[in-house]
Formats: C-alpha cells, structure tokens, sequence
C-alpha cells in the first residue's frame, strides 16, 4: 500500500490526461494510476497482519513524509510541529 500525495496525484493526472511528455520510469495509464507509478511518487505505508487485523506503523509513515516534503524547496504549511514527535500533534 501506498501513500500519494495529493500535489504528485494532481501532476500525474495531469500528464496522464493531456499525454504530455514525462519522466517517469513507468508507463503512464490514463484511465487510472498503476500500482508502478504509486511505488516511484509514493510512500509506502508498513503494515503487518496479526491474525485477522492489520496493524498500520503510522508514526513511520508521517516521519518518513515529514522528512520527504521537509526537503523541498517549498515546503508546504504544516500543522504539525516537526520539533516534536509525530504523536504530538499541534491542535488549533
């Protein structure tokens, strides 16, 4: 399973739709988003399965996004203090 983000989606639809040129190592599909292109744009969300239900590692995953989005050169607003653990989120 994984986790795009929603500007990578809207960029992607956006190639696929208009068939414009890109750099992506996968073929683009223009009626939906291959499991290829999610693994290349995504994030992999850890998962394990203990006997009947699936345990999510979401603190991994909004490290691993804090990390990723925090490299950009425009990183977006967050309301999430990186400062502090992912498991202290900023209410307000």
């Amino acid at each position: 399973m994984y986790f795009v983000h929603i500007d990578e989606f809207l960029t992607y639809k956006h190639i696929a739709e208009n068939q414009l040129e890109h750099t992506y190592e996968n073929k683009v599909n223009k009626s939906s988003i291959p499991i290829n292109i999610c693994e290349e744009i995504g994030t992999e969300v850890r998962w394990m399965k203990k006997k009947i239900n699936y345990t999510y590692y979401l603190n991994k995953l909004c490290d691993e996004l804090i990390h990723k989005h925090m490299s950009l050169d425009n990183p977006p607003t967050t309301y999430i203090d990186v400062t502090k653990s992912t498991s202290e989120v900023i209410h307000q």
